[in-house]
C-alpha cells in the first residue's frame, strides 16, 4: 500500500516502525496508516487552495478508464 501511495503520489518515503511484527503485522499497518492520516491533516491544515477535483483517462490500447471530476 505504502508502495503505490509513494509511487502514485510522487513521496519519496522512508518509513521505520516497530511493533509485535512477530505476534502479527495487522495493528502495526493500521498505527502507521493512522500516523500518516494525521500527519496529512497537520500538514494540510484548513485546505484552503487545495483542489479535490481532477480528471484520470487511461488508454492501454485494449481497454479504456475513465474517472470523472467530482
Amino acid at each position: 500500500m505504502l508502495e503505490l501511495f509513494t509511487r502514485h503520489g510522487g513521496f519519496d518515503l522512508t518509513l521505520k516502525c516497530t511493533g509485535d511484527l512477530d505476534v502479527d503485522q495487522h495493528h502495526t499497518v493500521e498505527d502507521v496508516g493512522i500516523a500518516l492520516g494525521e500527519a496529512f491533516a497537520i500538514a494540510l491544515g484548513d485546505k484552503k487552495g487545495h483542489s479535490t477535483r481532477g480528471y484520470f483517462r487511461h488508454d492501454d490500447g485494449q481497454t479504456l478508464a475513465v474517472a470523472p471530476s467530482t
